[in-house]
């Protein structure tokens, strides 16, 4: 047993079309690694468990209640290769939806509608809207505008003096 091969699981269970009947078994041939092993990385993560399905909703409890339902009837009835799984490690960014194989941030079912039935056309990931100087010149305007309308001494003196006047009138 070859330790070192890990590293090929992935991309051997990709190329087999997913944890498929008999790819497990193939994979651990190939690579020397045990076959539960193998069963247990392809298992574990979902992505490989079906590739057809290119949309994948969290339905943990933090996503649960940020709208996943609603997202994964909405991308159901919108005709989306889609299917609910249990974890993303997106609980920061509820509703988590991993496209493909990037986590969406903060999906909605308009953004669902938006995409029209196309999964390509999903709402761009994080990293995506990093990469783009308009987008990210846009995040900065919204960015400071929230800042300024919420996030500034005058507004945290009114939202303290309004915190110490119910405390003393009780």
């Amino acid at each position: 047993m070859s330790h070192d091969r890990r590293y090929e699981i992935q991309g051997l269970l990709d190329q087999a079309g997913g944890l498929t009947e008999g790819a497990a078994t193939e994979v651990a041939r190939a690579t020397g690694v045990p076959e539960a092993e193998v069963y247990g990385v392809g298992s574990f993560y979902h992505l490989l468990s079906r590739p057809d399905a290119k949309i994948r909703v969290c339905t943990g409890l933090s996503c649960r209640m940020a709208g996943a339902d609603d997202i994964l009837k909405a991308a159901e009835l919108n005709g989306l290769p889609v299917e609910g799984c249990t974890c993303l490690a997106g609980c920061d960014v509820a509703p988590a939806v991993l496209r493909d194989r990037r986590v969406l941030p903060s999906v909605s079912v308009e953004d669902i509608h938006e995409a029209k039935g196309d999964w390509r056309a999903l709402r761009r990931s994080a990293r995506e809207l990093r990469d783009s100087p308009a987008e990210r010149s846009a995040m900065g305007r919204r960015g400071r505008a929230l800042a300024e309308s919420g996030f500034h001494w005058g507004a945290a003196a009114e939202r303290l003096a309004r915190l110490y006047n119910s405390v003393l009138k009780r």
